[in-house]
């Protein structure tokens, strides 16, 4: 009788193990839960900022900094590479007034300042979104401290 269990336990194992290799061979079904494909690949510049103030030079490295936005780059000489403390993004206010600013020269009509479309799409250029001039501030700054006083209001410096 024991003889009979062992062979019960064998078959039924063999039917389990020829069962699952049919269950795997499934179809696979998109979903809209599938992830994206990868994106294109994107080649990236990455240059010495020449657009900020030059600190200090060693061997190996330039230190900039840009007073505007309190921001500090380090530049490596070995690999081309740069640093940065911050975002180093412009404020949205500061962009839409100096386009206004521009837009305003261009309707002046004054022979003697020509503004020329080239000249007005670099002075109304694309601003960032997603951060509002707090956030930008934030993202730019070299030091940034939050606290919350004591009727706990959050206050940031």
């Amino acid at each position: 009788m024991s003889l009979t269990k062992k062979q019960v336990i064998r078959g039924l194992l063999l039917l389990l193990a020829f069962s699952s290799a049919l269950v795997v061979r499934a179809i696979y079904v998109p979903t809209s839960r599938d992830t994206l494909p990868s994106p294109d690949t994107v080649t990236y510049d990455i240059s010495e900022p020449n657009d900020m103030e030059l600190l200090y030079e060693t061997n190996n490295f330039k230190y900039f900094y840009r007073e505007t936005r309190d921001t500090i780059s380090i530049y490596d000489k070995r690999n081309n590479y740069t640093w940065m403390t911050g975002t180093d993004l412009e404020f949205s206010k500061d962009i839409d007034d100096e386009c206004d600013d521009m837009v305003d020269r261009r309707d002046a009509l004054d022979p003697e300042d020509i503004i020329s479309d080239q000249m007005l799409l670099d002075a109304c250029r694309n601003k960032e979104v997603k951060l509002n001039t707090t956030y930008t501030g934030f993202a730019n700054s070299l030091v940034t401290i939050e606290y919350i006083d004591n009727a706990g209001n959050t206050k940031r410096v």
